[in-house]
């Protein structure tokens, strides 16, 4: 089940009324039902999949409770290899299979959100063996856990430290919360209907058919794509974030104007950010982290996002936008002191200096991103080669001029829409970034500002409707 679908709009007010109604006891039986209908709509024949992995975690978590020693470890990781094998079987066989050079005897759909609540399973299995958490005694509780619908499919990645306790406690209809929850809905509607499916019909159009794309070209479809992509699944986060707010849950926020970054690291701090937190707590720090030297440091970040972008997808095209976009975080913390000597021999230092500074540090943050998001684009190795080699050495400066926008397969009313609506997002995200949170700052405004973002919105929501429902790119991970 799509967000963007009427099916969705259906089933979100029914679960919410029926949560609101029903007596505390049969809440959590109701989004558990709830869940697993979400589930079976969007991957209908790998429910299983889903109640297998909660039925082991809850089990080995269990066994594990009170044991000490090598024992407590083995059975650690039994359920890690339980549920990361799982992943494999399901994401990794056929190109395990590549890798050896033969061929995979069978092929395999990918449930939808494996990779999703298989790392929640895993966190919690690790964060139970620390003992910085109890072991759930209650299955139902650790099922809802893991098949809360609104970061069942594309996070946020919860822990479990978290949300256990949201389940406890007394939910009621608040109208305040609700409000906020659905303008956050309103907006990731927004970002995903109006911005990112005209930008998909772009980046489309000109991907699909790179090799009659000219360097200019390109290099302008990677920009677009950047956008695409973070308003794609920042819409997406928006959405989830919003629909556990009006039920009146609290989910870890996923983005945090990325863009804004003057550095590969900021940037990283930035974007899908449960994921890099639980990396970085179940991974980097297990690794050694920062404590054993600069070269380990190093070394443990690049393994990270290798292995970020093997999480991304089953291909050397995303493990090379892992290592790539690694390697600029290493550069970066490497060139740091001589880009700091550069800066002070600079004889004038004034506001103006600064802010032309820090514009071109974002810009060259954004350009490193975009650089290495060709190879998350690509479909292959060899096209993203070709696509380079296009952008760096087949650009012309002619190109730019005789590239119409309108030529971009929009027309003119979809190109304009798509303008106006980059430049509201440039302007939300830059209220998050000075005032914290655009929908508190909108909440707080006088009834002409509300009520004319609500009606532009809806409108220009409505509008886009006719291009249709595409799915989120971060499904397919």
């Amino acid at each position: 089940m799509l967000f963007n679908s009427v099916q969705f709009v259906l089933f979100f007010p029914v679960v919410t009324a029926g949560f609101f109604i029903f007596p505390k006891k049969f809440k959590n039986i109701w989004l558990l039902l709830a869940g697993y209908y979400f589930y079976v709509c969007a991957s209908p024949a790998f429910l299983p999949v889903l109640i297998g992995a909660t039925l082991v975690t809850w089990a080995v978590c269990l066994v594990m409770h009170g044991r000490k020693g090598k024992g407590r470890t083995a059975i650690l990781c039994l359920g890690i290899t339980a549920n990361i094998g799982a992943l494999f079987f399901f994401k990794y066989f056929a190109f395990a299979c590549s890798i050896i050079g033969v061929s995979p005897p069978f092929r395999l759909l990918l449930p939808v959100g494996i990779s999703f609540y298989l790392f929640q399973a895993t966190g919690y299995l690790i964060d139970v063996y620390r003992g910085s958490l109890a072991p759930e005694k209650r299955l139902l509780r650790l099922a809802l856990f893991l098949s809360f619908f609104p970061c069942l499919l594309s996070g946020p990645i919860t822990r479990a430290g978290e949300m256990l306790p949201q389940f406890e406690e007394e939910h009621r209809f608040d109208y305040e919360r609700i409000r906020y929850g659905l303008l956050r809905m309103l907006f990731g509607y927004f970002m995903k209907l109006v911005i990112v499916a005209r930008l998909d019909l772009v980046t489309t159009r000109i991907f699909d058919h790179y090799g009659d794309v000219n360097g200019y070209g390109l290099a302008l479809g990677m920009v677009l794509y950047a956008f695409q992509i973070y308003c794609d699944f920042a819409g997406y986060s928006e959405l989830a974030l919003g629909a556990a707010k009006v039920m009146g849950f609290s989910l870890p926020e996923n983005f945090r104007q990325p863009f804004f970054a003057e550095k590969s690291s900021e940037l990283w701090r930035r974007w899908h950010m449960t994921l890099m937190k639980w990396f970085t707590d179940y991974l980097y720090i297990p690794l050694g982290g920062s404590r054993k030297g600069r070269a380990r440091k190093y070394i443990n970040i690049l393994i990270v996002f290798a292995i970020s972008g093997l999480w991304h997808g089953a291909s050397w095209t995303f493990v090379i936008w892992g290592l790539l976009s690694g390697l600029f975080m290493v550069l970066g913390e490497l060139s740091a002191p001589l880009r700091s000597s550069l800066l002070s021999s600079i004889p004038v230092h004034n506001r103006f200096t600064g802010v032309l500074h820090r514009f071109f540090r974002t810009l060259i943050t954004f350009s490193l991103f975009v650089f290495a998001l060709v190879f998350f684009r690509a479909p292959s190795l060899k096209a993203a080669g070709e696509i380079l080699g296009k952008i760096f050495f087949g650009f012309r400066l002619s190109d730019v001029f005789a590239l119409s926008p309108f030529s971009l397969g929009l027309g003119k009313v979809n190109l304009f829409l798509l303008l106006f609506a980059l430049l509201i997002l440039f302007a939300a995200d830059l209220i998050n970034e000075l005032r914290g949170d655009k929908i508190s700052w909108l909440m707080e405004k006088k009834a002409p500002i509300r009520w004319g973002f609500y009606y532009t919105a809806v409108v220009m929501i409505l509008f886009s409707t006719q291009i249709g429902a595409a799915s989120f790119i971060y499904f397919r991970f």
